[in-house]
């Protein structure tokens, strides 16, 4: 019964299409990693926004990685080197959220709002690295 359950939700899932499932699973990664970037900041406070932020990456990048790997794209692509590929994406977009991050911050946004601008825009940008790079299927 419950196996059954499983796949009737699974075949569900990928019902969807694959810009939907980036969103869903992009927005669960989003929340977790801007909860895990709040928790720092709370602790740490905003003049260590930027070493926070480095933080959160370091400990949120492999489970997004395995989320979109399953939960997205279902790639069948050797795990390691898709990881340094996700990784590279997740550098870059990690420096389009360190500027902007930075930017809105000294335009007078709090820093909680302005990571949250920050982080949606690396997510559009990362949407399209992951598509067309480092999950592509071949």
């Amino acid at each position: 019964m419950i196996k059954q359950l499983w796949q009737f939700v699974w075949n569900l899932w990928f019902k969807f299409p694959q810009s939907i499932r980036f969103i869903l699973v992009g927005g669960f990664n989003a929340v977790f990693a801007y909860a895990v970037f709040c928790l720092l900041v709370y602790f740490a406070g905003d003049k260590w926004r930027q070493v926070c932020l480095i933080a959160q990456w370091l400990l949120t990048s492999f489970i997004s990685y395995i989320l979109y790997r399953i939960f997205v794209f279902q790639s069948k692509g050797k795990i390691w080197e898709e990881y340094i590929k996700c990784c590279t994406t997740w550098i870059v977009g990690y420096f389009i959220n360190a500027a902007t991050l930075e930017i809105f911050f000294r335009l007078g946004l709090n820093v909680y709002l302005a990571q949250a601008t920050a982080q949606i825009i690396a997510a559009i940008v990362s949407y399209f690295a992951f598509k067309y790079w480092a999950l592509k299927n071949k």
